[in-house]
């Protein structure tokens, strides 16, 4: 399916690392028995322990629970008990899908678009995928908009990756905001806006994507669309840096941005600057999503 980085691995991820304790009809010990298995995989107040909180999610997905069946073939397909489990995790992702549950849907459709534990079928892949993201699970939206995008799995549209991405972006995905902004501000499936675009990298770097970070440092030290400002181009760059310090292409960015903006910015802006940079504290959006996954 190409890269797609750690971020996007942490948004897979997440489907474990939330709470799936609203569900109508739901048995309170089920539910109960969820959270507890949640917390056990995370970490979340007690000891991690992702060995037993894979034992419990597989018990009640015996019992038929299909969030719990989604959880179990996530964690066995990733092995993060220590062993993968490839046959085990399409059976259970399978039957979650089957349910109608747009985490099963989602983790199904992964493997099929990358073949891991099942052959690979990007076509199919991407049916599941867009079964949960109709269901408004914002990282299978976000990926709806990749693979319009890329053209994987279906016929390439860029309005249609566009309108996607957005809609990922607006259920508080990251890196969907990040990639919208990109569309936007390259005028590709939706009409150029830097003004939509610094909206929308303002979201995702608000929720530490350093890309999106140093994005708005640019927009601001350049004055592209949006009113110059120095010192905010700044603050985002030096925020951008602290966030993607391991990326070194990133860092060459930063660099170059940085030199085209220093002639004009006083040591005092710099200082207050990198202060600012400092104070910094990446919040995740708040989810408005009706399965409270993401």
């Amino acid at each position: 399916m190409g890269r797609l980085g750690n971020l996007r691995n942490l948004c897979f991820i997440a489907i474990l690392l939330t709470s799936w304790s609203i569900h109508a009809g739901d048995d309170p010990d089920v539910t109960k028995q969820r959270e507890t298995a949640r917390k056990l995989f995370s970490g979340d107040g007690v000891s991690r322990n992702v060995d037993q909180a894979l034992k419990l999610f597989l018990s009640l997905a015996e019992k038929g629970d299909a969030d719990s069946q989604a959880a179990a073939a996530l964690i066995l397909i990733r092995g993060d008990a220590g062993t993968k489990n490839p046959q085990e995790a399409v059976r259970w992702a399978k039957k979650s899908a089957d349910h109608g549950n747009a985490n099963g849907q989602f983790v199904l459709g992964r493997m099929l678009l990358i073949g891991d534990g099942i052959a690979r079928d990007p076509a199919q892949g991407a049916v599941w995928i867009e079964k949960a993201a109709a269901q408004e699970l914002a990282p299978a939206e976000s990926d709806m908009g990749k693979l319009y995008v890329a053209g994987i799995g279906v016929r390439q549209n860029l309005e249609s990756g566009a309108a996607w991405f957005r809609k990922a972006a607006d259920h508080g995905d990251l890196i969907a905001q990040y990639q919208f902004g990109l569309m936007a501000a390259r005028g590709h499936g939706v009409p150029k806006d830097l003004a939509l675009s610094e909206k929308y990298w303002l979201r995702s770097a608000n929720q530490g994507h350093p890309r999106a970070a140093y994005e708005l440092g640019a927009l601001y030290g350049r004055g592209q669309g949006v009113k110059k400002n120095s010192s905010e181009a700044l603050k985002w760059l030096e925020i951008a840096r602290k966030l993607g310090s391991g990326e070194s292409d990133l860092m060459l960015d930063i660099l170059a941005v940085r030199s085209q903006i220093s002639a004009g910015t006083t040591s005092e802006q710099t200082t207050e600057a990198n202060k600012l940079a400092d104070q910094f504290t990446p919040r995740k959006e708040s989810s408005v999503t009706q399965n409270d996954l993401h």
